[in-house]
């Protein structure tokens, strides 16, 4: 069987050093002032906020054929009552063709949603219920006394980046919406403001898209009318899901959608763009995976791995010819790459040249006898 290969991290990191030595020196220097900077920022929020970080959830909705939105969430209840935005989970509701929706805890803990067991659309919240127990939960506030100037911290998954914790402070009370210059990204809605004594205040709903921290809150006070209502009458709105049908594990969705966010990070390293394509190769996205793996080329045009994992997918997608070449294009970089004359010899078999496949044969005994021995028994198989 034919499969992806992330291997030779060695080779690129001596050729990466290579081609950026002399930028080395400099990129070591920000990353050291970044990171310096980071732990002052981590080291003024108090630990009666952070812990809150155990209790914030990555909310996951798939809307068909590679299309993710993600959106963050706050345990209220320790048997898996969620908050989050109506915003958020909106499209399950509303959209029949919504495979499925799933909470990851920041432990990596994996939960399908059982039911929408409430919600509000004009004060845009919403309670979702998990099978839990003994859940870690957060502390919402007893009083509604936010005040102007106040220093504020918002915990969520902005672009998909699980539990960041950003600062700032309540910049104006506008009616019924609290507004807060903590930075605010596409995933942060659902996100809960926290004050400095640990309490949860707020319940990021939106930002102006154009205008320099205008940011907004909905006060915690909403959440907790809904909690409430919702223990009284435990009634659901939207009980079990309709059938939620999977082409993948939610797993390796996660996976692809943490790729996604470093490629957005790191758009010109090649890496990055190999994850991805490894990513796409396992969910059975061959096309989407065939030209993650040729912009990893186009960065870094003798990356064996890639042209590698490229023979993969263009094999996957019965583009056998094709798939020879990126092969042969991997041993050339790295000749004694076994996975790539075992591939390559699987090619050769499939377009009936068993004579060149004898040669990969034999080249493999030198470089790994038991993949040797396999590929023989598949030359005659």
């Amino acid at each position: 069987m034919i499969t992806g290969d992330g291997e030779g991290e060695k080779e690129r990191e001596e050729m990466r050093k290579r081609i950026w030595n002399t930028f080395l020196q400099k990129a070591l220097f920000v990353l050291s002032l970044l990171l310096f900077i980071s732990s002052i920022v981590e080291a003024k929020v108090p630990d009666v906020v952070l812990k809150h970080k155990k209790a914030v959830v990555t909310i996951y909705v798939f809307m068909g054929e590679d299309h993710t939105t993600t959106g963050t969430g706050f345990i209220v209840g320790s048997d898996g009552i969620i908050a989050t935005n109506y915003h958020v989970i909106s499209e399950l509701l509303e959209k029949k063709d919504t495979p499925a929706l799933f909470v990851k805890l920041e432990n990596g803990a994996l939960f399908f949603t059982g039911d929408i067991i409430s919600f509000n659309k004009d004060n845009d919240i919403a309670l979702l219920k998990v099978e839990g127990k003994g859940l870690p939960k957060v502390k919402l506030t007893s009083t509604n006394k936010s005040k102007q100037g106040e220093s504020i911290v918002v915990i969520g998954s902005p672009m998909g980046l699980e539990t960041t914790v950003s600062e700032g402070i309540i910049s104006g009370i506008r009616k019924k919406d609290l507004q807060i210059t903590a930075p605010i990204s596409a995933g942060s809605s659902g996100s809960p403001v926290v004050n400095l004594k640990g309490d949860v205040i707020g319940v990021v709903t939106s930002s102006i898209e154009n205008g320099q921290n205008l940011n907004f809150a909905i006060p915690v006070s909403s959440v907790a009318s809904l909690f409430n209502d919702y223990k009284k009458s435990k009634k659901k709105v939207v009980p079990s899901q309709k059938t939620l049908t999977f082409v993948s594990t939610p797993e390796a969705m996660v996976k692809l959608d943490e790729a996604k966010a470093e490629v957005k990070k790191n758009p010109d390293n090649a890496e990055t763009h190999n994850n991805l394509g490894l990513c796409y190769t396992k969910l059975g996205k061959y096309d989407m995976a065939k030209e993650a793996f040729k912009q990893a080329l186009r960065i870094m045009p003798d990356y064996a791995e890639a042209h590698f994992n490229l023979g993969v997918a263009y094999g996957k997608l019965d583009l056998h010819r094709e798939a020879l070449e990126a092969y042969k294009q991997a041993i050339k970089i790295k000749p004694e790459y076994a996975k790539a004359h075992f591939n390559l010899g699987i090619v050769y078999i499939i377009l009936n040249d068993r004579g060149s496949a004898l040669e990969e044969y034999k080249i493999l005994k030198e470089l790994n006898r038991e993949m040797a021995n396999d590929f023989f028994n598949k030359i005659y198989e």
